[in-house]
Order: C-alpha cells, then sequence, then structure tokens
C-alpha cells in the first residue's frame, strides 16, 4: 500500500487520512453550501435583472461541478468516523496519532492501523462518492487556473496570465504585484484602502504567501 501511495504520486489518500487536512475539507463544504442555498433563494428574490443574472450565473457554476458538495461532505464526515474509531480501538493516544499523521506527510507511510479503513475508503465509501459524481469530469476538471500542478496546460495558462494566490482572481497586466521568491506566486499589491474594502479573510491572509514566505513587492507595470 506505501509503495502504491508513493509511485501514484498522488496525494488524495494522506490528505483523507489526516486529521488537519479533513478539517479543512470539512470547512470549505459550509460556505460552498451556503453560497449555494443563497444564491438558490437570491434568484426568487432578486430585485433587479442585473441581480437575479448574477444569481443565476452562480448556479451555473454549481450545476457544472462535477462533484456534489453534499456528497463529497458526507464522504468526508463518514471517513472521519472511520479513521477516529479505528485508532480508537488499537488504543492510539494522541501524541502516537500525531506522529503516525507526521509520518502520512514526511514519509508517505501509512500506519497499518489505518489498513483496514484505506480498504474501505478505496472500496464501499468511494463507490458511493461516484454515484453521486461523475467521475470522467472530475478526471479533466480543468483547475490549471489554481495552479496546483505542474502539467503543460497549468504552466502555459500561468505563462499569460497571472492569477493571485490569496484571491484566486486573474489580474491584468497593469496590476501592481506581490511576489513571492519562493515558490514564486503573486497577489495584487493592495493599498491600505483597498484593503479596507476587503473581506477580512483577504486583510488576514494577504500578510503572507500561501507557502508562509514573505512577499517581495515588484517594480510598477510600463504604462
Amino acid at each position: 500500500m506505501n509503495y502504491l501511495v508513493n509511485t501514484s504520486n498522488s496525494p488524495g489518500l494522506i490528505i483523507t487520512l489526516s486529521s488537519f487536512t479533513r478539517v479543512q475539507l470539512r470547512m470549505l463544504c459550509g460556505p460552498l453550501r451556503s453560497g449555494h442555498l443563497f444564491a438558490h433563494n437570491g434568484i426568487k428574490t432578486a430585485v433587479s435583472a442585473e441581480q437575479r443574472n448574477t444569481f443565476l450565473h452562480i448556479m451555473q457554476v454549481f450545476s457544472k461541478t462535477p462533484l456534489q458538495i453534499k456528497a463529497l461532505e458526507q464522504y468526508i464526515v463518514e471517513v472521519d468516523g472511520l479513521v477516529r474509531n479505528a485508532y480508537a480501538k488499537a488504543g492510539v493516544n494522541d501524541q502516537e496519532r500525531k506522529a503516525a499523521e507526521r509520518d502520512l506527510f514526511w514519509r508517505c507511510e501509512i500506519p497499518e492501523v489505518l489498513t483496514p479503513v484505506v480498504k474501505e475508503i478505496l472500496t464501499d465509501k468511494l463507490r458511493k462518492l461516484m454515484e453521486a459524481s461523475d467521475p470522467g469530469k472530475v478526471h479533466n476538471h480543468d483547475v490549471s487556473w489554481l495552479n496546483l500542478t505542474d502539467d503543460k496546460r497549468t504552466k502555459q495558462m500561468h505563462e499569460r496570465l497571472n492569477v493571485d494566490v490569496i484571491r484566486k482572481i486573474p489580474l491584468s497586466a497593469q496590476t501592481r504585484l506581490r511576489r513571492c521568491p519562493r515558490c514564486l506566486s503573486v497577489m495584487e499589491d493592495l493599498t491600505p484602502q483597498q484593503l479596507a474594502a476587503q473581506p477580512v479573510w483577504v486583510f488576514q491572509n494577504q500578510k503572507t504567501c500561501v507557502c508562509f514566505n514573505s512577499w517581495v513587492v515588484m517594480d510598477p507595470p510600463e504604462a
């Protein structure tokens, strides 16, 4: 099993088995569900054509997703229960669990205690998730704009387009940038006035890059 994890070069199983990343995934599902509900209700209560069209566009984004949010959230909840029960039955204390999860990320080693969990994840649980999604569309879904991989399509996109790594929005060629010297990610160099108008989470996360390195402000683009 560990051999397959190392040779497949896919972090999916490790992310699923780690408690921290499972929490992060569950935290993402809540706002997505709320956004879907807000847009659905907003279509009915829109006070202008422009507002209604905005909500319709949001609903179209949700309708095109190859993976249903409720199904993904249920999958994560069930996996969370399996992992917790496996550790509890084996008498694994908190310190031992933390050590096992460090090995997950540092060595890509899945602890023996989670072997039955992996089997159920890759059979029964994954089968249910796939029934509520389109595996082909999941595999081919274009995530190149997120800059998570080093494939040709992703490289080409980011050679011609800057994407704000914090807000996940495309930036124009005239945007003043901050660049991370470690991972080369960029974000817009927002002025104090612009930051004041941003959501709180932007202000909280813009101080460093997503890799926790400091920003370097780039020279202003030529007019």
